[in-house]
């Protein structure tokens, strides 16, 4: 999408941005905050608590770009 908008090609960073957000809202959304809410409660060490509090603040931050929810269970 940035090499389009750089490009100046805006009729297709719409579209690859389209795509990005209906992956996340028909998809990862769909089990990714069931499944890091669980990988937080049995990681065992610190550094995979970490990684999972990372991709739960991705994710966060990516579908409130979008103006998408977000619900943590």
């Amino acid at each position: 999408m940035i090499d389009a908008l750089y490009g100046d090609d805006a009729v297709r960073a719409e579209k690859l941005m389209t795509h990005g957000t209906d992956f996340l809202r028909d998809h990862l959304l769909a089990w990714a905050p069931q499944m890091l809410d669980l990988a937080t409660q049995h990681a065992q060490t610190h550094f995979m608590k970490g990684v999972v509090l990372l991709s739960i603040g991705a994710l966060d931050s990516y579908a409130e770009l979008l103006d998408l929810p977000f619900e943590r269970p």
